[in-house]
């Protein structure tokens, strides 16, 4: 809610405690309400019992959850989730378009440490086994080696819950006055500039990864797990970086769908496979530092 302004108000219904949320929904005094949660069954009893003149939600293949709705649309795993999305708003009226980011807050990267130019590393994820959605510590460091051979300065992002493990891989990075982790240290507008003033942002597939592609930067994501098809970046110049299917890869939809004593796959997506897409994407990358990637990994 604090990156959209195309909103008139912004109401906490705690669906955790559920007679509270529809207490709170029902005092609203809905014409429609829309449920965009596309698994969970308690919201769609919120949704129920809300009082709304319509009900609009997913229909999702083994949930079963469709019954409250008035209208149902169908939570199709051979879409992306944005087109779920639109066909949601469809069903309840409404038209497809981007949604409205409000300005980023300004952010100054000298006064974080930084000059331009420097790339975003984004390496955790969140969610269900996220550890098996987050690159090697190793892969990091060898892209960053790469980046500041070519001049490049680097910036770490994460949440507050993140911070120790930012420092301890900042630890592994080059050392140098341009290389910085802000994790923690940033609000969701302030990320937004951060973002923005970066030559490109290199992620593991998570929000962090979607508002960059939605704010049309340079943003390569690394999905592993995580089918592209269904989640991957979806932006003017965003770059998706995939295991396939046949290598262990793209087997995630509603995002807990881990196989029994699955082993992580993303070591499979190798430094030297982004540092060519950001190289394609128009990063000045060195040669030499490619080739002293190669010979270091060959």
């Amino acid at each position: 809610a604090q990156l959209l302004t195309a909103f008139d108000d912004h109401v906490v219904a705690p669906l955790s405690r559920p007679w509270q949320a529809v207490q709170r929904i029902r005092a609203l005094k809905l014409d429609i309400l829309i449920d965009t949660t596309q698994w969970a069954r308690i919201s769609a009893v919120v949704s129920f019992f809300s009082g709304a003149g319509l009900t609009v939600g997913f229909s999702t293949p083994g949930q079963f959850r469709s019954a409250p709705y008035g209208r149902v649309v169908l939570h199709s795993n051979a879409r992306h989730e944005l087109e779920n999305f639109q066909a949601l708003s469809q069903a309840a009226g409404g038209t497809i378009a981007q949604p409205a980011l409000a300005p980023p807050s300004p952010f100054d990267p000298g006064q974080h440490g930084l000059r331009q130019p420097f790339v975003v590393l984004h390496p955790w994820a969140a969610g269900t086994r996220c550890e098996l959605r987050e690159w090697p510590d190793a892969h990091w460091q060898a892209l960053a080696q790469q980046l500041a051979l070519s001049g490049y300065g680097l910036c770490i992002t994460g949440a507050k819950s993140d911070v120790s493990a930012a420092a301890r891989l900042l630890a592994l990075l080059p050392r140098g006055p341009n290389i910085v982790s802000l994790a923690g240290q940033l609000t969701l507008a302030e990320l937004e500039g951060c973002l923005q003033s970066a030559a490109a942002v290199v992620s593991v597939n998570t929000g962090v990864m979607h508002l960059a592609a939605l704010l049309g930067c340079q943003v390569i994501s690394l999905n592993g797990p995580t089918n592209a098809a269904r989640w991957g970046g979806v932006g003017p110049h965003s770059y998706n970086l995939d295991v396939p299917p046949s290598e262990g890869g793209a087997f995630l939809n509603l995002g807990f769908e881990y196989p029994k004593g699955c082993q992580s796959i993303m070591h499979k997506i190798s430094p030297e496979s982004v540092v060519r897409q950001l190289a394609a994407a128009g990063l000045k990358i060195i040669p030499s530092a490619v080739s002293e990637y190669q010979t270091h990994h060959r």
